[in-house]
């Protein structure tokens, strides 16, 4: 755990500029001060000035209850609790094959000095929460734990949106239970009965249903199809690995996948299950990067399996962890050197861009050129309204014709930018980080600009008379 620390306060430092932290800061303050949050009337070009479509329940009810505590220093130290909680249950489910010894050093091996996990789990968002229950449930299905995968499944459903990856592994657990066994797994076939029912109850009883799941298969859409071909920024988590970036940075898990299919046991049901689970992510995986917070413990439970039946387990996860240290060390250097190109900071430049807004500005409505510039408005000035964020998909989604029309809007494609801003969306301000529209906008007399960052401005839309004021005689 000393150790999980410090990589944790290595990789949190550089996972500042995430912009969605400053959502989850918000929504856990607004909760800590005002309880469910029902509406956000800021995003009311979204529709959610009548409905609040929270997917994430219990992660921002923790939240807030950090908040209250430690403000958002407590949200943050949410993050490493889930990821240390995360690691202790993946080392109790070695104990369960493996020595307490080897189960140390493998999750050594497959977790902690794999830097493309430990950076996901330091991030301040709720798949954290997510990974923590999905590997509950694992020990569960191990355990053949039925109220433990009842708990579990109700719990991740009730703090995370993605039911369908515990749903992924309980189905699988269930063929695996009735398939490979020459006699049913009956305890399996339950534990996986209970984990689905637990799923249930957690969507079912959540406060925010039906909500929770409009929003949660807009995720999905998100991650499947990224937009059906929209021109849209979906960040790189969701864009496909190039095979040299496969290859430099997961050979490791490669090697524990090779080892669970070499030593498989066709009749060995927790080998098939975990193993079978283990392929169905890494395919998925191949299409969005953003599973590898479930991919990396299924796949370290695979290679608790492939070494258990090993006369000297204890070698074996010596050996590997041996690996697993040269071939991070090539992947930890180049994060420690390139983390400012890989984890940019923009967020002191939004801040304080948006800390020029004058006090009267309270109502008013922002153009907000990026999508996720409206979490540091929320964030920081909940009084103002803006025109999207949280999904760069939503606002294609309400309105397909104003998505497309601010996307020209920004690539320099729209002559006159006033009629977008000021007529189409109705703005008093906008805040932006298009070089090409800044550039436009500062020419413009129907724009002041308020503040001139290294990457971020914020412009006041002036009125026509104010505009005809401002022309020099």
């Amino acid at each position: 755990m000393a150790l999980y620390a410090c990589l944790f306060q290595s990789v949190a430092f550089f996972a500042r500029g995430d912009p969605d932290r400053y959502y989850h800061f918000a929504i856990s303050r607004m909760t800590a001060e005002g309880g469910l949050v029902r509406a956000l009337p800021q995003a009311a070009e979204l529709g959610w000035h009548e409905i609040f479509y929270e997917k994430e329940f219990l992660f921002h009810g923790l939240g807030a209850l950090a908040y209250g505590i430690a403000g958002d220093s407590g949200v943050t130290a949410i993050a490493f609790f889930l990821g240390a909680a995360t690691v202790a249950v993946l080392f109790e489910i070695g104990c369960a094959f493996l020595s307490a010894r080897a189960a140390t050093l493998l999750v050594l091996a497959t977790i902690l000095l794999q830097p493309n996990f430990v950076t996901r789990l330091a991030l301040v968002r709720p798949h954290v929460w997510g990974t923590l229950f999905f590997s509950i449930l694992c020990l569960a299905l191990v355990r053949r734990g039925k109220w433990l995968a009842l708990a579990s499944g109700a719990f991740f459903s009730l703090g995370y949106h993605a039911m369908y990856i515990p749903l992924t592994l309980l189905a699988a657990g269930a063929l695996a239970a009735i398939f490979v066994s020459r006699t049913k797994d009956k305890r399996l076939l339950v534990a996986c009965g209970f984990g689905v029912a637990g799923i249930i109850i957690g969507v079912l009883v959540n406060p925010y249903f039906p909500a929770n799941m409009v929003l949660g298969f807009t995720s999905l859409k998100i991650a499947l199809s990224q937009g059906q071909g929209l021109p849209l920024d979906f960040g790189s988590e969701l864009q496909p690995l190039g095979w040299v970036e496969i290859s430099k940075g997961y050979l490791f898990p490669f090697v524990l996948m090779a080892l669970g299919l070499r030593f498989h046991k066709k009749r060995d049901v927790n080998h098939t299950l975990f193993l079978g689970v283990a392929i169905v992510f890494w395919t998925a995986f191949l299409k969005t990067p953003r599973l590898v917070e479930y991919t990396f413990p299924v796949t370290a439970i695979v290679g608790f399996l492939a070494i258990a039946p090993r006369g000297r387990s204890e070698r074996w996860a010596l050996a590997l962890t041996c690996l697993a240290f040269v071939l991070a060390l090539p992947l930890w250097y180049g994060f420690f050197v390139h983390a400012a190109e890989y984890f940019p900071d923009y967020s002191s430049d939004y801040l304080a861009a948006i800390d020029k807004l004058p006090p009267d500005a309270r109502g008013k409505k922002v153009f907000n050129c990026e999508w996720s510039a409206g979490a540091y408005l929320l964030y920081r000035r909940p009084d103002v309204r803006f025109i999207d964020f949280s999904d760069p998909i939503l606002l294609a989604q309400v309105d397909s014709k104003k998505s497309m029309l601010r996307l020209m809007t920004l690539q320099g494609r729209v002559r006159d930018a006033y009629s977008v801003v000021h007529d189409a969306f109705a703005s008093d301000y906008v805040l932006c980080a298009s070089p090409t529209l800044v550039a436009q906008l500062e020419k413009d007399r129907h724009f002041r600009d308020l503040h001139a960052g290294k990457t971020v401005h914020l412009f006041e839309v002036l009125t026509p008379a104010a505009a005809s004021r401002a022309v020099p005689d």
